[in-house]
């Protein structure tokens, strides 16, 4: 995330999706309990990853910010 953050090379962020995708799936899924929700759910919190990068700080994990902007999103709502 450091280097997407600091060149916007893609490499990092592809890498991170693919990481991540299954994962953020299934822990919106948890919340939400609709397939379709769920993928936008997800979608909005790659957006997100992306139009906020700069804002990554590297004192938390990346999975850690990750999860916490999904729960923001399920939480309300975003992408619906």
């Amino acid at each position: 995330m450091l280097r997407y953050r600091a060149d916007g090379r893609t490499a990092p962020l592809r890498s991170s999706y693919h990481r991540y995708e299954k994962p953020l799936f299934d822990f919106i899924y948890r919340m939400v309990m609709d397939a379709a929700d769920t993928e936008n759910l997800c979608q909005e919190t790659f957006f997100r990853v992306v139009r906020t990068r700069k804002n990554y700080r590297a004192t938390a994990l990346f999975k850690t910010w990750i999860f916490q902007i999904a729960l923001n999103c399920a939480g309300t709502g975003c992408g619906e």
